[in-house]
């Protein structure tokens, strides 16, 4: 509470010494008021343009990691698909070779 009636005894004063100054002292105030703002802008531009360049860095690095993922899934995709392939080419072949060595067992019995 003290602090809020400090900044407020600073602008009464201020508001005070601005009243009692000459017009061409008042400008000169006012324009050193004027080039402080300025400043702080500027300032204030310069920070937001670094943030900005941070986040956009930052916003490529993740598309870069994203893209990099998924190459990788694809990439594991294919072999899953293949590795199904060898699978179900291997299961063919087996039951193929089970179903001649049923025949020739039932050929081998009827003999």
């Amino acid at each position: 509470a003290m602090e809020g009636h400090r900044e407020t005894g600073k602008k009464e004063k201020k508001k005070l010494e601005l009243e009692s100054m000459s017009p061409a002292t008042k400008l000169l105030e006012k324009r050193r008021l004027m080039y402080e703002e300025q400043e702080k802008y500027e300032s204030n531009k310069d920070e937001f343009k670094r943030k900005e360049e941070l986040f956009k860095n930052k916003e490529a690095e993740l598309i870069k990691l994203d893209l990099s993922l998924q190459n990788h899934m694809i990439g594991f995709s294919n072999i899953l698909q293949e590795n199904e392939r060898k699978k179900a080419k291997a299961t063919n072949k087996i039951n193929t070779e089970m179903n001649l060595i049923t025949e020739k067992d039932a050929e081998l019995k009827r003999k």
